[in-house]
């Protein structure tokens, strides 16, 4: 994602300091308190007119954009606008890319085995993961904390000129490894660590071969028995890297203006039009490779974004949020914006949003076939609910 888009969205809202409680374990199925009786038709009718003013001005960089709302006090709702492909209405089971929203099962991973005590959060690479460590030398100080937190100094292997986006744009089919990502983030540079917090996808790869290590189980499986299992998230997972396809019903997704802006910012030069929807997807594997589906997305954000399945000490922790270098509050793989709690997420063609407010208890996802639309979520959830970008008392 470009992060002086979600930045800009602190401009819109007000950051607020999370407070939250978890408990539960990984190894039998979790509850996740949520709303289930339907919005009335007169608050449907609102939401509605609320989303399409924000949509329709945006529609042509925004073709589907999927909205669902799980309200304690106004109840559930769910709508698919637009089409997922041309002629093709969009609906509700659509599967999509939910791109770094990632982040937030890699780190629930994560923090799950440190509650079993095969991780430390304050030990170094090199202690924790040694044939990680042995791979990448240069980084083997850093501690798993400072990964999860973004203050490992390790630059990002995607965003920006230099990044692997105008890579991608030249052969979309290629099939990258981890070792790939990781080297391509070191070559970038690395600056020592806990000197400031830079948002950096690499980090979170990294963590993907240290829990593989550890466990030895790909992080797949981990996320799937560990994090969408348990939590009863049937079609969230992380497919495997030669074949990302995204399952039927599939949003489709194919180079609007603000997508072509984003491969402009990365130095790709991409036709309007151009269909994104079969690249392959293995650029983002455990930092932004994940599928779901709009119910889903909502269920996880309804976990807090999984801290139902963590004891409340790792959730204090991992809730301390940090301002990364362009002010964004961040935690241990989660991120607060303008009160609200969770993660954003964007692949190239897709993005998403799995939020909740602690105060209210509403949660909201929001997806779309488009990059850099992180602002048009921003509007759609200030508008809907102004209440939650207040200050904190």
């Amino acid at each position: 994602m470009r992060r002086s888009q979600l930045c800009a969205v602190l401009a819109l809202t007000t950051a607020l300091a999370v407070g939250s409680g978890g408990c539960g374990s990984s190894d039998s199925s979790i509850s996740v308190k949520m709303p289930t009786d339907p919005m009335s038709a007169s608050d449907a009718a609102a939401v509605d007119k609320t989303i399409n003013a924000v949509w329709q001005p945006a529609k042509a960089d925004i073709p589907a954009l999927y909205v669902g709302i799980w309200d304690p006090k106004k109840g559930v709702y769910t709508k698919a606008f637009g089409e997922s492909a041309k002629g093709v209405q969009a609906t509700t089971g659509d599967s999509f890319r939910i791109g770094s929203i990632t982040k937030t099962f890699t780190a629930n991973v994560i923090l799950q085995l440190v509650d079993s005590g095969k991780i430390s959060l304050d030990e170094e690479i090199k202690k924790t993961a040694p044939r990680v460590a042995r791979r990448y030398p240069s980084v083997a100080n850093r501690t798993i904390r400072q990964l999860l937190s973004m203050q490992s100094g390790i630059s990002d292997y995607i965003n920006g000129k230099g990044g692997i986006v105008k890579e991608i744009a030249a052969k979309p089919d290629r099939v990258w490894s981890a070792d790939d990502l990781i080297k391509w983030g070191i070559a970038r540079g690395v600056t020592p660590a806990g000197k400031t917090a830079n948002y950096s996808t690499t980090n979170y790869i990294l963590l993907q071969q240290i829990a593989e290590e550890v466990s030895g189980s790909p992080l797949a499986d981990l996320i799937k028995t560990k994090v969408s299992s348990p939590l009863g998230l049937a079609k969230t997972y992380l497919p495997p890297n030669q074949d990302t396809a995204l399952p039927n019903p599939a949003t489709h997704s194919s180079v609007t203006q603000s997508c072509k802006q984003e491969f402009a910012d990365s130095d790709a030069d991409i036709k309007l039009g151009t269909d994104l929807t079969n690249w392959n997807a293995s650029y983002g594997q455990g930092g932004g490779g994940m599928t779901s589906t709009l119910d889903e997305m909502g269920k996880w954000a309804a976990s807090e974004t999984g801290d139902a399945l963590l004891p409340a000490d790792l959730v204090k922790q991992r809730n301390a949020l940090t301002p990364l270098s362009d002010g964004i509050p961040y935690g241990l793989g989660v991120l607060n914006l303008g009160g609200w709690i969770g993660h954003e997420g964007e692949a190239l063609g897709w993005e998403a949003l799995a939020v909740r407010d602690p105060k209210s208890g509403v949660s909201v996802a929001l997806a779309g076939n488009s990059c850099g639309i992180i602002l048009t979520f921003a509007q759609v959830l200030q508008s809907l609910y102004p209440a939650a970008s207040s200050p904190a008392k």
